[in-house]
């Protein structure tokens, strides 16, 4: 019976005790945490300080990064009206890049609407779309880009890009084959890595390359390619000559004509005054040689030879002679009789083919 008092007061005493430490922790203030480091004041635009009606992303930007500074900029210029659209495409562009796609394709939309000749936002708006791979809307902004611009590379490629991953085929190559046309530097992976995504971009790429390999093999030398080279250097010659008086009216401050002297010269007097000499100018060739007319077919011209028709001139006329024929009638062979002499001033032009003979009619007897 001792021992099981003994008990019972030792677990008594123990109870007691821990509801005693118990009682005397809750009636104890909590401790206070350390206080936690926070930014200089005004350095972030907090939801605090966002005022009412400003987008979500300003409560992310940082006042002393120069990028959101710069985006703080804009937008405040955005909302006093004093932003240009092509200001608004960069703007909407610093948001992409910040991560907010949704505000930047609302900007490229309004620089488009007020700006209807400019097509980059469009593109841009289709791009920031097709990353998001909402490719029906991507594409409504790519046709809209095209609308203003048709012959734009990159949007051919990108509509192309959306429509094969609609599984529309067709309409991908067609938009391939166009941009391929314009830009042809997009069909190389270095210039366009986006080409290494799509099978049916690199067959159009090949398409196009054999394409212009066929038009490069094509026998298109010049008939009269001395008559060619004769009426360019005419226009050339002319370009270098508004080149100088162009260059001579910079140096003389307005467009006189006086002309330029020599290096380390200067003009005297009673004697001429010394002109550039022209600028010496490769002579063209043609673009390639036929292979099925021989470079001998039109040769260079010679004395005593005609440049028209490559055979020798007859004496004293500048015209080649009648060539041998056993036939009563001479046969020439660019057709009809030989060429007449130049006309002198207040003679007739003589015909170029002789009058026919008249036949003899056989008497009746």
């Amino acid at each position: 019976m001792d021992v099981e008092r003994m008990i019972r007061r030792i677990l008594a005493v123990a109870g007691a005790a821990l509801l005693a430490a118990f009682l005397a922790g809750a009636a104890e203030p909590p401790a206070t945490p350390p206080p936690t480091p926070t930014p200089e004041a005004g350095t972030f635009v907090g939801v605090a300080e966002r005022p009412e009606g400003k987008p979500i992303f300003f409560r992310w930007l940082d006042k002393s990064d120069p990028v959101d500074a710069t985006i703080l900029e804009y937008w405040d210029r955005y909302e006093a009206g004093r932003l240009s659209p092509r200001e608004m495409v960069d703007l909407g562009t610093m948001l992409f890049e910040r991560g907010w796609p949704k505000d930047a394709i609302r900007l490229y939309k309004e620089a488009g609407e007020q700006d209807p000749v400019l097509y980059d936002a469009w593109l841009r708006a289709g791009l920031v779309a097709h990353s998001e791979h909402r490719l029906g809307e991507a594409k409504k902004y790519y046709k809209k880009c095209l609308k203003v611009l048709v012959g734009n590379g990159w949007c051919n490629f990108y509509l192309g890009l959306a429509e094969e991953q609609t599984f529309n085929g067709s309409a991908a190559l067609k938009y391939y084959r166009k941009a391929f046309k314009v830009a042809p530097d997009l069909a190389d992976p270095r210039a366009n890595p986006a080409i290494l995504e799509s099978h049916i971009a690199r067959a159009a790429a090949l398409v196009t390359e054999n394409q212009s390999q066929f038009v490069s093999a094509m026998p298109m030398s010049y008939l009269e390619p001395e008559e060619v080279e004769r009426t360019r250097a005419t226009f050339e010659n002319r370009q270098r000559k508004i080149e100088r008086w162009k260059a001579q009216a910079a140096g003389t401050g307005q467009g006189s004509s006086q002309p330029r002297t020599a290096p380390g010269g200067s003009v005297r007097a009673g004697q001429p005054p010394v002109h550039p000499s022209p600028v010496a100018h490769p002579k063209r060739s043609p673009p390639m040689s036929s292979p099925m007319v021989s470079p001998r077919a039109v040769p260079h011209p010679q004395p005593g030879v005609s440049s028209r028709h490559g055979m020798p001139t007859a004496k004293g006329t500048g015209q080649p002679p009648a060539p041998p024929s056993t036939d009563s009638r001479k046969v020439y062979p660019w057709g009809g009789g030989p060429l007449p002499p130049p006309v002198a001033p207040g003679q007739k032009p003589v015909a170029r083919t002789p009058a026919p003979k008249a036949t003899p009619v056989p008497e009746k007897k």
